[in-house]
């Protein structure tokens, strides 16, 4: 009788697995350091949207990727405008209209650092709503108290449930 329930598990696990390769909501890919990180696919069922009077707030993870992604929208008036793009810092002052940031816990160094400012360049928002996502970005950025730059670019494109 044991192998026949070993059977019926690991069935069930192969149906759980691709059950949860189905929430996958899309791809984001970052390049920095020298290093490229794909989310392919972004996690849906651990991903995240907030959106309120103050803004759109993305949080955007994928199981086999350590690296995750924080896009935050202050502008809602993008949200009619359907896409835009922001050069950066000069459309962050006086008031932030947009962040993007990074986080990395396998990153050398204090927490602190482990966390990355994308904080000179292009952001081109392609498509967004309060589910939805496309954006293009280049330019460069920097650990969270540390003002080393460094090259960051990368694509994002989701979808979340």
């Amino acid at each position: 009788m044991r192998p026949l329930f070993l059977i019926l598990l690991t069935s069930s696990l192969v149906t759980a697995g691709a059950l949860a390769a189905e929430t996958g909501a899309g791809r984001a890919t970052v390049t920095m350091e020298g290093a490229t990180h794909d989310l392919d696919p972004v996690d849906g069922a651990s991903s995240t949207v907030t959106s309120d009077d103050t803004g759109v707030l993305f949080y955007l993870t994928a199981t086999d990727q350590p690296v995750s992604i924080n896009f935050n929208l202050f502008d809602r008036s993008v949200l009619t405008q359907g896409s835009v793009d922001f050069t950066l810092p000069a459309d962050n002052a006086p008031k932030a209209r947009v962040e993007l940031s990074f986080f990395n816990p396998e990153r050398e160094g204090r927490r602190l650092q482990r966390r990355i400012i994308f904080s000179e360049g292009t952001i081109t928002v392609r498509r967004i709503s309060e589910r939805s996502l496309a954006l293009d970005f280049d330019g460069q950025g920097h650990p969270l108290m540390d003002a080393t730059m460094f090259p960051i670019r990368g694509t994002i494109e989701v979808d979340l449930p």
